[in-house]
């Protein structure tokens, strides 16, 4: 409501404002906000995004933008679209990812999106890639900043680690996905684990070939690939409870295996395009 909108305050600086017919962080804020952040830091590179998307008041100016921006139906505003990369950059500045396992070599991987206007940063575990992306309703293809597995298995293993060829070996001398992890295990324990949480889930998510099935199991989440195995979920249930970040998977991987009808409380429902290659569809 307006008044419990204008109500939020810190200090005497409104935190909130009345805009369009809803509740959005006051400009004059944001701006203030944005001075008093580390230079190159992810919340910065986060409300400077925000920032120039607000300035777009029009819908056909919001599409051609080439900044992160999109048009926000429900709220009719120019919003900055936040891609999991800006948000797990803020995350990792404020928390420690001790008792994180193998997941914590992933998570600064994870950066890797922030690079994307900036490829000279694109280096260590990122990498630059080709890949198809949504663009004024059409796919077209684009460098992109990222994560590079191989850099990210060599920094958990040891430089000589061939996440490859220790795979093969194993595969080759295993009958069960238990021996396979166990074999990599030796080699590498992080490597061993991840296999040991991934493998059994991954299977059953890709021998589901309908939509309902897929959606149906919530081990598993339906993208423009047919049905993959719900990673959120997997990590959430592969972190010890002491790890810092298990609160944030878990919450995504519920609010993911939600249908609209019951997409409500801390989750919110939302329409997005993606590509596969040059074929372009809406996920909800």
């Amino acid at each position: 409501k307006t008044e419990s909108c204008e109500f939020a305050s810190k200090g005497s600086q409104n935190i909130c404002a009345w805009v369009n017919g809803s509740c959005s962080v006051d400009v004059g804020f944001k701006q203030d906000l944005l001075g008093r952040l580390p230079e190159n830091s992810a919340s910065r590179r986060f409300w400077t995004e925000h920032s120039e998307c607000d300035k777009l008041n029009k819908v056909e100016d919001s599409m051609a933008s080439q900044k992160h921006c999109s048009w926000s139906v429900p709220r009719q505003r120019c919003e900055a679209w936040v891609s999991h990369g800006v948000n797990f950059g803020i995350v990792a500045q404020n928390v420690s990812l001790e008792h994180c396992g193998w997941v914590s070599h992933f998570f600064g991987a994870r950066l890797c999106s922030l690079h994307d206007h900036d490829f000279n940063e694109c280096i260590g575990t990122c990498m630059i890639v080709q890949t198809w992306v949504p663009e004024h309703n059409r796919c077209v293809k684009r460098d992109a900043c990222d994560i590079n597995a191989t850099e990210v298995f060599k920094r958990m293993c040891g430089q000589d680690f061939d996440d490859i060829k220790e795979q093969r070996k194993c595969e080759s001398q295993s009958k069960s996905t238990d021996d396979i992890a166990d074999c990599l295990s030796e080699v590498c324990q992080d490597f061993g684990a991840l296999t040991r949480a991934m493998y059994p889930a991954e299977q059953t998510c890709t021998d589901l070939k309908e939509m309902s099935a897929c959606r149906a199991n919530d081990s598993c989440t339906w993208t423009s690939y047919g049905c993959q195995i719900n990673q959120l979920k997997f990590i959430a249930e592969s972190l010890h409870d002491s790890c810092q970040i298990k609160g944030m998977f878990a919450l995504d991987s519920v609010c993911l295996s939600r249908d609209e009808e019951h997409c409500n409380g801390n989750c919110s429902w939302e329409v997005k395009q993606s590509c596969n290659e040059e074929t372009l569809s809406e996920e909800n």
